[in-house]
């Protein structure tokens, strides 16, 4: 008989098995790889993830293997990648670290959902009560496959607006924080307009030289 297992204690976690989703356990890591090395239509994964109580495209699930507790990604692009803790908070600080020092932020709507197993609506409200402007958009207005959630500090953001809008102004973008933000889904081609931007993320991988 299968021990009972303990799901790792994090409100991610904890806000996927309130929805139902089982922790998944496997004696070892040979028995993980045989599920996650089929293609998804095999019948054997699809008959052991029915054993398990595995469905796909339910977001992060708390599972076992050999007595180890690891994230996994149900996903169907990605089904079966185990994400650690770090990774999936490293993730989220893209959105938790927006203020002063990082006036804007963003994480596609399936990142936040599919890998981080967390629904945008939650990541709005913690974000919100922290002061901070936020707005999800559409594929179509953010140019991002599912969509994008977007966090930004209105002051911090709309400083560093001011100081480049000479810039903002020759390249016709706004100079407002939330037009600013909406208008993100235009690629930014002139270099002095491209780095203004990749201040705003406090992103020095961004820069161009």
């Amino acid at each position: 008989m299968e021990k009972e297992s303990n799901p790792i204690n994090t409100p991610e976690v904890k806000e996927v098995k309130e929805k139902g989703v089982p922790v998944a356990i496997f004696d070892s890591m040979e028995e993980f790889k045989k599920i996650t090395n089929s293609s998804i239509d095999n019948p054997e994964l699809l008959q052991m993830m029915k054993d398990k109580g595995i469905e796909f495209d339910s977001g992060v699930i708390a599972v076992e293997i050999g007595g180890k507790q690891e994230l996994m990604s149900t996903s169907r692009e990605d089904f079966g990648t185990l994400l650690s803790l770090e990774k999936i908070e490293k993730i989220l600080n893209n959105l938790r670290m927006v203020g002063e020092e990082k006036p804007l932020g963003y994480l596609p709507i399936s990142t936040l959902r599919e890998i981080c197993g967390m629904e945008p609506q939650k990541m709005r409200e913690e974000l919100e009560a922290k002061g901070l402007a936020v707005i999800e958009l559409t594929e179509e207005e953010s140019r991002i496959g599912s969509g994008a959630l977007y966090a930004y500090d209105r002051e911090a953001l709309g400083r560093i607006l001011e100081s480049g809008r000479s810039i903002l102004e020759k390249n016709q973008w706004p100079t407002e924080p939330d037009e600013f933000v909406r208008h993100l889904k235009v690629f930014a081609e002139n270099p002095d307009l491209y780095n203004l931007v990749a201040h705003t993320f406090a992103d020095p991988h961004l820069r161009k030289e």
